[in-house]
Formats: structure tokens, sequence, C-alpha cells
């Protein structure tokens, strides 16, 4: 006898469409990640919902069928960096690309949001791309305690000062970037703002080369955040 769920379906249909349901989920995750974009774009949804994997799929397409772009992959959590390479890589060779995270002159790097002295981040490569004095968190808390959100918030914000004080223009590096956990680089201080902007996102759309330049507002930004969670 066939086994039955209470509403009269046997274990075999149920099975199926689970089945059914993993290969359509996957399909909408490739045509997300194929969609081809020339501005900003966001991805929402709780946690656990394949934010991650559109963006590390995102990150690789556009990277195989664009090398000579220069991409960014950035997050918040730092224990993520396996995890992201790793599916990158095999995005990578899904489409019959490579990626090395390891190669120095590869045009598409994985960068944790901050960086440190063992391991260069977003926010440090700017910093030595213009010249400008990077803060750690040891730098910025004084030994009294701050949410890590905001006393990166406080980095980015020293950083875009910095620059506007030695009347530096922004040098435009990056053709497209990636911002995967988007809601623990937000603050909600309005102090810690950069002209009433966030301080980090401001910082990474500036970074980024228009792919129009007679449209130069309009560029490839890219940032995945989770609806019910925050910092």
């Amino acid at each position: 006898m066939s086994r039955k769920d209470p509403g009269g379906a046997s274990r075999a249909d149920v099975l199926r469409r689970l089945r059914m349901q993993f290969v359509q989920g996957d399909l909408e995750v490739e045509r997300l990640a194929k969609e081809a974009i020339s501005e900003p774009q966001r991805f929402r949804g709780i946690a656990g919902s394949g934010k991650t994997h559109i963006l590390c799929q995102k990150a690789a397409y556009m990277h195989c069928e664009e090398p000579d772009l220069r991409i960014v992959y950035t997050f918040f959590t730092r224990s993520l960096y396996g995890y992201i390479e790793s599916w990158v890589k095999f995005y990578c060779r899904m489409y019959g690309g490579e990626f090395d995270p390891g190669d120095p002159e590869s045009t598409l790097r994985i960068l944790h949001a901050w960086g440190g002295a063992g391991r260069t981040g977003f926010y440090r490569t700017l910093c030595d791309h213009h010249d400008i004095d990077f803060f750690s968190p040891e730098d910025l808390s004084g030994g009294r305690p701050e949410p890590p959100n905001e006393l990166f918030a406080r980095a980015c914000k020293s950083f875009l000062q910095i620059q506007e004080s030695k009347n530096l223009s922004f040098d435009p590096i990056f053709d497209a970037v990636l911002i995967d956990e988007g809601q623990d680089l937000v603050v909600d201080r309005e102090d810690l703002l950069y002209r009433g902007k966030q301080p980090f996102f401001w910082m990474a759309y500036q970074s980024l080369r228009p792919p129009d330049p007679e449209r130069p507002e309009r560029r490839r930004l890219i940032w995945a955040y989770d609806e019910y969670q925050n910092t």
C-alpha cells in the first residue's frame, strides 16, 4: 500500500512535488543571476531564502561573461569567506570559467567589507588606493563597547570626510559591487550618516564606474539583505 498524507497525496506524489519546487527554485535563482543590469539592484528576503546563492551565481556569471569587468563581492561576517569562495568557484565552473580567490590579478575579488592587517577588505582597498588612513576596530572603539556595524560606519564616514577635506575626487575602480548581508552594513544613528547617506553604501556607489558614461547615476551596485534582521 502506498503511504498517503492527510490530504490524500501519496508519499511519491509529495516527493515529486518537492523535487519540482527545488528545480523551480534553482531555475529562478539562475534567471535572477543572468539578469543583465546597468543600475542598482536589491534582493530581499528572510534568512535562508537563497540571497547569497543569487549573489554568488550573479558574480560568477558576470565574471565569465565579461572577464574584463572588475567585480567585488563583499560581506559583513568574516566566517563567510570560505563558503562564498567555494560557491563562486562552483558557479564559475558551471558557466565554463575559472576563479581562483588567491589570484591577486583576478578581476573578480571576494573581500570582507572592513578588512584588516592579515587580509585586505573592501574598505581597506579603497583606503590604500586613495592614500587615506585606514582605521581598524581597535583604532575607533577606544576600549568602549560599540556595535560592529556602528564602528564600521564610523570608519567609512571618516574615509568620506577625509576625502572631502582633502578635496580629493573619488576614483571609481570597480565595475560592479555585490553586497551580501546588507542589513548589517547600515546604521540607524543619524550622527553616523554621511550627509544623510549610509556611509558604506555611498562609499561603494562612489567606487563604481557607470556602464554608460552618459548616465553616470546608473551604476552596478547590487545588494541583498534580510527583511527581519537588523543589527
